[in-house]
């Protein structure tokens, strides 16, 4: 849920406007050669030094500056992005907007963006005009106006350039397919005889989604099954659509089996992989709805997936953001409490652990709950920089909480029963009025079962409302304990048949309330059904809070039903005026949340939601980069309820926030921090992370040392946090070692341990060798960091295969070769180079290409045969 990438791809395209003098600087050419290997921090530094070229003049300081807010941009580093375009140099010139536009997208401000990104930057003439038309729908399209985003894109589809036609109608073909038209899709489409490459692929896969869409499963699972046995290339993100696809359509069909095997076998093929999620997730939908077997084949071949305990990868914890709720995409700044990077190397481990979770706590048994939490447990601990940790997060709250909103519900409607049965007379109704008594304590006691099983026996005592209450809240606590088929068979029974719409709504309640994509579904389905039900408004609302908690937000939809609810309906004010405030917040309009937020705190000050919704507040406060206020509503909540579910998250946001806000506040976040560390709870590491990295920020070196040496120390080889407190101890020291030269030989003795305690086929070692070589440099060691650098690039066949992430090895190929070149040993770089172009890695190719220039720069004649990557 996790962090927003850039909205757009095509940025690289703007590198073709660069002026030919700056292409004559080293720095400035070296900085394209780090943006083609996607490494933005030392292209963002060759610009800068580009920069400090004597006599640079106005014209060619705008070229390297728009470069340098690329990189700084891709970088994820927006404060520093917003830094450059603030240069007077590009005041009105005609570029800027595009480039403000992206900064301001990938902090969230989504609509701000794309009001930078108007008529004049869509013009005929305007500099990445194609990009800014690109972009501003995509803008469009995650604010959830997609049929705007079409009008947007629209003037592409009769551009002149063939291939910009040929992509607008695909990305239109999606927006079309999201607005639920998959006739209009198609026709959108274009031919498959016209589309070449990977297009004809992604065509397919288009074709192949709209024909499902519009019930030609059959044509649909033609194209998916010929795409999985095609012999052409196609890429393994394709095939892992494809698989889901045709599943998708043996799940409608009804052969459940065999969308689960076809899936298997997809991921039996592909073990390991990362970015196989989506996968994962559609597996998890063939499993049986109910009445799971402790041994199923899905949940069996899960558990042999899962991941063996490892140590997760380093955090930037205060440049990273991940959401409260995994549903919310990740802004600027530190948002709320666990860290969300790109996935990790054992993605596709991780994935089968969630997934073997939650189909255990489907299963229904309590050894399976407890194994369940246990798991979910296990990945927010050992992996919480996982975009999955965050889901995982989700669902403990939901199911230790167990929906306690809904049980204050019930026990009211209880409280109803015994009162409508207290009226009537007869010793039979007092004998019913002692019955529903001792249900209602039984349920407040989180006696479900029991107290089922006494309103059920209740209900045929009683007439009229009263009996039809009691069988209602006999349902309802069947649901409490989970156990679903009782209330099917409940619901079928003849004393139940008369409510059938009122236990429908139950049900669909219950789904959305366990976040079973069904339950969106039956609540719909409940809305058209019942036009004229009493209790529309409460399935509206349920509606609208479900349409928000879906995989994939459903913006239109929870307006929809919002707009619907009367003004006077009767429901908890506080959970509407919660929707409310998550449209606003998942539209990314942070100053439209914090008004409703605050108007309805200080208009009901008392309401049973009011400490989700200051939550809320304090957030969107932070997003709209009201730090100071943010701090304060966190710590009047902590203040409020020091022993509240929320408190600790709050806490640590009132630290963050403080760490974000002013110098003086700054200062302030450190004994926040220690609040959170004294408070010994969950989330205490996190906070002692947090303020070493604040100690770090403010260059307070020996205190952040000192926060982390002896928790180091300390710490078992086995600990999950060990490499992350280690690697930020070194970044510690390295950044120390300017004063105290001492440090830079206890960094290297920290990487040289924490590397001889990894396993020998560990990918985190790579990572490690890469800071050694920094610090071998820092310490003017130069040949020795380019030992530490080589050694990284000389892997066997079979070691290849099993990297997963190439970045450190990447970096360390790119700063052999510039050791070496800064050295003037061209020949050596020129192997180097070869040696780095022979790995199937991302920086691969321009590691060939380096070679092949430095080659003709030099006139250093050799076999070109060599210099292909992959060789």
């Amino acid at each position: 849920m996790l962090r927003r990438p850039l909205l757009i791809a095509p940025l690289a395209l703007a590198l073709a406007h660069g002026a030919p003098k700056p292409d004559l600087l080293p720095a400035y050419r070296e900085g394209l050669d780090a943006m083609s290997s996607h490494l933005w921090d030392i292209a963002g530094s060759r610009f800068e030094t580009a920069l400090q070229t004597p006599d640079l003049d106005a014209a060619e300081k705008k070229i390297i500056l728009f470069r340098l807010a690329e990189a700084k941009i891709r970088d994820r580093d927006f404060a520093a992005a917003d830094k450059v375009l603030a240069d007077p140099v590009l005041k009105d010139d005609p570029e800027l907007p595009f480039w403000r536009a992206q900064s301001l997208a990938g902090t969230g401000h989504l609509r701000e963006a794309a009001e930078l990104l108007d008529d004049k930057t869509q013009a005929p003439d305007a500099p990445h005009r194609t990009e800014a038309i690109f972009t501003r729908a995509a803008l469009e399209e995650a604010l959830g106006d997609s049929k705007q985003a079409l009008e947007t894109i629209a003037p592409l589809l009769k551009d002149k350039n063939p291939a910009i036609v040929e992509s607008s109608k695909l990305k239109s073909a999606v927006m079309l397919l999201s607005l639920n038209r998959p006739a209009d899709a198609l026709a959108m489409l274009p031919p498959d005889s016209s589309v070449k490459g990977i297009r004809a692929t992604e065509t397919s896969l288009l074709r192949a989604r709209a024909l499902l869409a519009t019930g030609d499963g059959k044509s649909a699972a033609v194209i998916f099954a010929g795409l999985l046995a095609s012999k052409n290339p196609i890429s393994r993100l394709q095939k892992r659509d494809a698989a889901i696809g045709l599943a998708q359509v043996q799940l409608a069909a009804g052969e459940r089996v065999a969308a689960g095997d076809g899936l298997l076998g997809f991921l039996r093929q592909n073990e390991g992989v990362p970015n196989l999620g989506p996968a994962f997730e559609q597996l998890y939908q063939c499993l049986p709805p109910k009445d799971i077997a402790p041994n199923d084949a899905i949940l069996d071949l899960l558990e042999s997936w899962m991941p063996v305990p490892v140590i997760p990868p380093s955090m930037s914890l205060l440049a990273q953001d991940p959401p409260l709720d995994a549903n919310r995409p990740s802004r600027d700044g530190a948002e709320t409490v666990w860290p969300v990077d790109a996935p990790t190397d054992n993605d596709f481990n991780i994935q089968a652990l969630y997934y073997r979770a939650l189909g255990m706590r489907r299963e229904g048994s309590e050894i399976f709950k407890s194994s369940s939490r246990k798991l979910l447990k296990r990945l927010i601990v050992e992996y919480p920089n996982h975009p999955l940790a965050l889901r995982a997060l989700w669902e403990l709250a939901r199911w230790n909480l167990e929906d306690p909103g809904r049980k204050e519900e019930a026990a009211l409607v209880l409280e109803g029963v015994e009162r409508l049965a207290a009226q009537d007379s007869g010793e039979g109704s007092l004998e019913a009025a002692a019955q529903i008594t001792a249900a209602h304590g039984q349920f407040l006691a989180g006696d479900y079962q029991k107290a089922a099983e006494t309103l059920k026996d209740v209900a045929d005592s009683l007439n009229g409302p009263a009996r039809r209450t009691a069988s209602l809240n006999a349902a309802a606590s069947m649901l409490a304990t989970d156990n679903l088929p009782a209330f099917d068979t409940f619901t079928k029974s003849s004393g139940a048949e008369p409510y059938s719409a009122d236990l429908a709504l139950e049900r669909a309640l219950f789904l959305a309330a366990h976040r079973n994509p069904e339950g969106l579904k039956a609540l719909d389905q409940f809305i058209i059904a019942n036009p004229s039900h009493p209790r529309l408004a409460e399935a509206r609302l349920a509606c609208a809070h479900a349409a928000l908690e879906a995989s994939v937000p459903d913006l239109a939809l929870a307006k929809a039903q919002l707009e619907s609810i009367p003004v006077n309906s009767a429901v908890p004010a506080g959970s509407l005026a919660l929707a409310k405030i998550r449209v606003e917040t998942r539209s990314g309009d942070w100053g439209a949340a914090v008004e409703l937020a605050g108007n309805f705190l200080k208009a009901n000050p008392d309401d049973p939601r009011r400490e989700e919704i200051t939550f809320e507040l304090g957030n969107a406060r932070f997003q709209n980069k009201e730090f100071n206020a943010a701090q304060l509503v966190f710590q009047n909540l902590v203040a409020a309820r020091p022993d509240g579910p929320l408190a600790q998250p709050a806490q640590l946001l009132a630290a963050r926030s403080a760490a974000l806000a002013t110098v003086q506040s700054r200062e302030q976040s450190i004994g926040l921090f220690d609040k959170v560390i004294a408070g010994k709870g969950s989330l205490a590491d996190l906070a002692r992370l947090e303020k070493a990295d604040a100690l770090i920020t403010m260059s307070r070196l020996p205190e952040a040392i000192a926060t982390l040496e002896p928790w180091l120390k300390a710490m078992k080889k086995d600990d999950p946090l060990r490499m992350t407190a280690g690697l930020m101890l070194g970044e510690a020291l390295y950044a120390s070692g300017k004063a105290d030269k001492a440090n830079f030989d206890k960094a290297l003795a920290l990487y040289s341990g924490l590397l001889a305690d990894l396993p020998e086929d560990s990918p985190r070692r790579f990572q490690l060798q890469y800071r050694i070589g920094l610090t071998l440099e820092r310490k003017d060691e130069p040949s020795k960091a380019l030992d530490a650098y080589y050694s990284v690039l000389d892997l066997t066949k079979a070691e290849q295969g099993q990297v997963s992430d190439w970045q450190w090895i990447d970096n360390c190929g790119v700063c052999a070769r510039r050791l070496l070149e800064d050295a003037h040993k061209w020949e050596a770089a020129i192997k180097v180079a070869k040696k780095h172009a022979a790995l199937p890695s991302p920086g691969a190719k321009e590691a060939g290409e380096r070679a092949s220039t430095l080659k003709q720069e030099h006139m250093i004649m050799e076999d070109d045969d060599d210099l292909m990557p992959g060789r």
